[in-house]
């Protein structure tokens, strides 16, 4: 009996051992011969990729960072939606190119759920006139074209932790709450070094 296997290095060479163990032990009647084959080079793997890479700005349910071009103001917030529309209402710049889709989602229906946050229309209110502010008083632009995706996360209050947590660490100067949910389960909250950085230099 032939059995192929992806060959991986050592991991592949115990599993063959603990497979050879346990067949000897249940049916010692079967010869089994193990054929280890080697993966795809990065190329052909490259080459067969089905997917195509979503762009950043696409992306939705994720926990975001963004600095001022000229000083030291940053802000870190998160969005379920597509990380676009989220920069748009901070003051982003609108322009096709940052609209533009495949043709393959602009196939696709778009169909809206209604989910409960814990985040009231309020606040969402507050925290994008925070960045407005900052550009209007200072004269300032955000670097919207290299905001950072720091987390990611699609369950809500999880993505609340994630940015609550970042928030605590960081204290970006344009962020006006501390956390978005009270962390219970991070009352000491967590060190910088065990958090992804959301800003270059940190």
């Amino acid at each position: 009996m032939y059995v192929e296997i992806p060959f991986i290095g050592n991991a592949t060479k115990e599993f063959r051992n603990k497979i050879t163990h346990l067949c000897n032990k249940l049916r010692p009647d079967l010869d089994i011969q193990f054929f280890m084959k080697q993966p795809p080079p990065p190329v052909l793997q490259m080459l067969y990729q089905t997917k195509d890479p979503i762009d950043k700005k696409m992306k939705s349910d994720v926990v975001y960072s963004i600095k001022c071009t000229k000083c030291q103001h940053s802000y870190i917030g998160k969005t379920e939606r597509q990380c676009v529309k989220r920069l748009h209402e901070h003051g982003a710049p609108k322009s096709s190119s940052e609209l533009r889709r495949s043709d393959r989602l602009k196939a696709k229906s778009t169909t809206t759920t209604t989910t409960t946050t814990i985040t009231t229309s309020s606040v969402i209110k507050e925290i994008t006139f925070a960045v407005q502010q900052n550009q209007i008083e200072t004269g300032h632009q955000m670097n919207w074209d290299n905001f950072r995706i720091v987390m990611e996360d699609n369950h809500y209050y999880r993505l609340l932790i994630k940015e609550s947590l970042l928030i605590k660490a960081y204290e970006p100067e344009l962020n006006r709450t501390t956390h978005s949910v009270p962390l219970i389960v991070f009352p000491d909250e967590l060190q910088k070094e065990l958090l992804p950085k959301p800003f270059d230099n940190d």
